[in-house]
C-alpha cells in the first residue's frame, strides 16, 4: 500500500509504502489451537507494527489447506490489491473491501454469502466490526481475526471492541466488572468469544 503526502498545491512531496512481509510458516506457534481444537475463533491482540498481519496472512494458508477459508481484506494489507490474491494466503479465498467503513458489512455478507468454515479479517476496530464477527461466529463459521490492542486488559476496556469477549460496556480502569450480569465475559474459545493471544508473544515462541 503506498500513501502520499501534498503540500498546498496538491503536489505529491513525499511518498509512504508499506511493504507486508511474507513468513511462511510463522503461525506453527498456534498450531495446537489452530489445528487441535476444531472451531476454536482466536482473537490475536498487538499494537501496530507488531506483527499481527504477518502472522493472520500465514494463519490463512494453512487453514486453506484443509478448510474452505475467507480472508477479508481490507486496504489490500493481507493479499495485495491486485486482482489475483497474494500467494501468500495460499488455497483462501479473498474478498476485498474498497474503504474501512465497509468492512463491517464485506465481513457479514461474507458470512452469509460465501459460508466460510473460517473467516479471517484483519485490524478490527469498530463496534459495527465486533458486532459483525461475533454474528459470523453465531452462524457456525470459525473466527480469526487480529484488533490493535496491547493485551488483554486493554481489550476488555476498549470501548469498542469489548463486545468481542462478550461485555455490553467496557470495564472501569478499576478492573472490576459491570455490576450488570449480562456484562460478564464468556469463557475465551467459547461459541462466540474467541480466545486471545498476543502478536508479540506468538513473535517470542517462535524465535525461541
Amino acid at each position: 500500500n503506498n500513501s502520499s503526502s501534498n503540500n498546498t498545491n496538491g503536489s505529491v512531496t513525499g511518498l509512504t509504502i508499506h511493504v507486508g512481509r511474507v513468513v511462511t510458516g510463522c503461525c506453527g506457534v498456534l498450531a495446537d489451537v489452530l489445528l487441535g481444537r476444531a472451531g476454536c475463533s482466536v482473537l490475536v491482540l498487538g499494537e501496530a507494527s507488531s506483527g499481527k498481519t504477518t502472522l493472520l496472512r500465514d494463519v490463512a494458508r494453512v487453514l486453506g489447506e484443509s478448510q474452505n477459508v475467507l480472508v477479508v481484506d481490507t486496504c489490500g494489507e493481507l493479499a495485495g490489491e491486485g486482482a489475483v490474491p497474494h500467494a501468500a494466503i495460499g488455497l483462501a479465498r479473498r474478498l476485498m473491501v474498497p474503504s474501512t467503513d465497509k468492512q463491517s458489512e464485506v465481513i457479514v455478507e461474507g458470512g452469509i454469502n460465501h459460508a466460510p468454515d473460517c473467516m479471517v479479517v484483519d485490524e478490527l476496530a469498530t463496534a459495527a466490526e465486533a458486532e459483525a464477527v461475533r454474528a459470523v461466529r453465531q452462524r457456525g463459521a470459525r473466527l480469526v481475526a487480529g484488533a490493535r490492542c496491547a493485551d488483554l486488559p486493554s481489550l476488555l476496556r476498549h470501548p469498542q471492541l469489548c463486545g468481542l469477549l462478550g461485555l455490553s460496556q467496557p470495564l472501569p480502569l478499576t478492573g472490576s466488572l459491570p455490576s450488570s450480569s449480562s456484562s460478564t465475559p464468556a469463557a475465551a474459545g467459547s461459541s462466540t468469544t474467541p480466545a486471545a493471544v498476543t502478536a508479540n508473544s506468538a513473535a517470542a515462541a517462535a524465535a525461541a
